[in-house]
């Protein structure tokens, strides 16, 4: 028989009950159960990923021409260029 594992987020409620799913494919079977607090999502600000990204790739092709650079990795991957 093949494990199968289940892993949903569910919302305990204010009187400290949570409501589990009905699973009867697991019908009279005896299962193990773990709760633990969901990680907190770290909320990143849109504009400050920009600007991580930026900070960190924006010299790589400065100076260069990327056509020049596409062309040349198709030559030496392929044998051909772009038109």
């Amino acid at each position: 028989m093949t494990k199968q594992i289940f892993r949903y987020m569910t919302q305990v409620s204010e009187n400290g009950t949570i409501s589990l799913p009905k699973m009867t494919s697991l019908a009279s079977q005896q299962v193990e159960v773990t709760i633990r607090p969901a990680p907190e999502e770290k909320e990143k600000n849109l504009p400050q990923l920009v600007d991580e990204f930026i900070e960190n790739w924006g010299g790589i092709l400065q100076g260069h021409d990327p056509e020049r650079l596409k062309n040349a990795y198709l030559m030496e991957k392929y044998g051909q260029g772009v038109d």
